[in-house]
């Protein structure tokens, strides 16, 4: 008895999609930054209670320790961004 069949593959790959479909909508609607190339997507809802969430990430076992560093840092540049600009806007409106 096969314990990963195509059916429970497609379920789970559906899962996945509809769970980054909602992290994306849930970035976009808010306006919290979200990234997207051919080898990595990841959304961030910070600070807020939302999810986060990496995707897709598809890069060679040579590369990776580079590419993780990379992308580390482009999200906390993100996060830095959209934080200081909602902090910015909160203090011009007291």
């Amino acid at each position: 008895m096969a314990l990963f069949t195509n059916s429970t593959h497609n379920l789970i790959r559906s899962i996945e999609t509809n769970q980054y479909a909602l992290w994306l909508e849930a970035a976009q609607l808010t306006g919290h930054p979200w990234h997207h190339d051919p080898q990595i997507t990841w959304v961030d809802c910070s600070p807020s209670p939302s999810p986060q969430g990496i995707f897709s990430a598809r890069f060679g076992k040579d590369e990776a320790q580079e590419r993780v560093a990379w992308v580390k840092s482009q999200v906390l540049a993100e996060m830095e961004a959209f934080l200081t600009a909602l902090l910015e806007e909160s203090l011009g409106t007291m």
